[in-house]
């Protein structure tokens, strides 16, 4: 009985979106323009986020610890103070010494004579923080600076804190640009299912009259939403596919590396969400869009 019920509804709604063609078709695209700038700001909110960590694991603190101190366990004290720190997550270490014979052998052979006499106790011990939480960077920083031994400190709390309001920007533009094409969606969605049900009116109050239960009747109709939001998804998905690909040729394969702050996520690393958030949003709209235009017309 089930089964054959869902038959029926699925049945029906086919032959309601071939029969409404001009509508049918401005309800998908309508749909598939509310998905795909829903796809756009989330990939744009979720490749925000991933520079945020990019931002996180490269915009290391800086501190660079007095040259007079050579003592290894005042070292290792100062070593021990930074890690006291809770959004302190990773700390590495490195001798003057290294950073120098590093320097040296960096630069052209023939350069590199001009430093044969030069002392390496010219540069700093450092060590390198990562944060669990970019926007403490600055009172890391500051906590650090307070530590005996500490000569200096640099750290990139402007750029983490730039990148936290362009996050937090985009996240609420997105909200409010999707509720918009959410709300456009459903008032298109609504008047395609209204067309359909106007066209067969006498034959719903037919139904009712004969004792036909307001589920029943509406079945078909919710059905149709939901396979024009379904349509729709798929379009979108594979819309926003190629977009973005297209998108990531154009700017070059170095965007995609993830070497540097400015890096992007494979539209593979995010198909599920986007796959997801499709189907959800789109079968939902169409389901919500069908059962407003059915209200009035169930009331006899």
């Amino acid at each position: 009985m089930l089964i054959r019920n869902l038959k029926r509804m699925f049945t029906d709604a086919v032959r309601s979106v071939v029969r409404n063609g001009f509508m049918s078709i401005a309800s998908i695209l309508v749909s598939v323009a509310c998905l795909f700038v829903f796809g756009v700001f989330t990939m744009l909110t979720i490749n925000i986020n991933y520079m945020g960590e990019q931002a996180a694991n490269q915009c290391q603190i800086q501190v660079f610890v007095d040259e007079s101190i050579t003592d290894e366990a005042v070292i290792n004290g100062i070593r021990d103070q930074i890690k006291k720190n809770q959004y302190v997550k990773d700390l590495t270490y490195q001798s003057g010494d290294d950073l120098f014979n590093e320097y040296v052998a960096s630069i052209p052979k023939d350069q590199q004579a001009y430093f044969s006499g030069v002392p390496s106790s010219i540069i700093s011990d450092i060590f390198k923080v990562t944060l669990t939480d970019i926007s403490q960077t600055k009172s890391v920083a500051d906590y650090i600076a307070k530590i005996d031994g500490v000569k200096s400190v640099k750290s990139f709390d402007k750029l983490t804190t730039n990148v936290q309001r362009i996050t937090k920007t985009v996240r609420n533009i997105s909200i409010w640009v999707v509720i918009i094409f959410a709300f456009i969606s459903i008032f298109i969605i609504s008047n395609t299912i209204k067309l359909t049900v106007h066209n067969r009116r006498k034959e719903i109050n037919i139904m009712k009259y004969v004792g036909a239960t307001d589920s029943f009747i509406r079945g078909p109709f919710v059905t149709e939403g939901m396979l024009v939001g379904f349509i729709a998804a798929v379009i979108a998905f594979f819309l926003t596919e190629y977009c973005y690909n297209s998108l990531l040729k154009f700017i070059g394969g170095s965007a995609v590396s993830g070497t540097t702050i400015i890096a992007f996520k494979t539209f593979s690393d995010m198909a599920l969400i986007i796959a997801g958030g499709y189907l959800a949003i789109g079968i939902g709209l169409g389901a919500i869009g069908s059962a407003v235009s059915m209200r009035k017309y169930l009331k006899v």
